[in-house]
């Protein structure tokens, strides 16, 4: 039962949902500039709704996805695909979370300083996230 919960958290930091909100001081970013943000890069994320879960997002340009999580319980894998469109990064899980494999799901991505931001449904931060080039110490993405 904990690893469903933690799979879930984890569907929700791969595809936040779209919302009007937006994080203080954040902007919104466009298709061009999520292409940019996110092509060859990892991302430390530290999920703000789910204690003590993070996630190593690997982003690569090709569009390939691999996310590394944990909570101190348990931990996974997740495969995908990712691409920019409209001024949304989208996202299609192939292996690591049956429930939401095959499905794309989009979202607008917000920045403020060095900071990305995904959102809950009622506006709230769900996660913060922390890029970083690939195979920089801590990234945990060249792991």
């Amino acid at each position: 039962k904990a690893r469903r919960t933690w799979l879930c958290a984890l569907v929700v930091l791969l595809f936040a949902p779209l919302a009007t909100a937006q994080p203080a001081g954040a902007v919104r970013l466009s298709t061009e500039a999520i292409l940019q943000s996110f092509s060859n890069v990892c991302d430390n994320a530290e999920v703000q709704d789910t204690a003590g879960t993070r996630a190593s997002n690997a982003w690569y340009a090709d569009g390939r996805l691999v996310n590394r999580w944990s909570n101190g319980e348990t931990s996974g894998t997740v495969t995908g695909r990712w691409t920019a469109e409209d001024g949304l990064r989208c996202v299609v899980i192939l292996t690591g979370l049956p429930g939401a494999e095959g499905t794309q799901r989009c979202a607008p991505v917000y920045r403020a300083g060095t900071d990305f931001f995904s959102i809950n449904p009622d506006g709230s931060v769900h996660g913060i996230h922390r890029l970083m080039p690939m195979d920089a110490p801590g990234s945990h993405c060249a792991d």
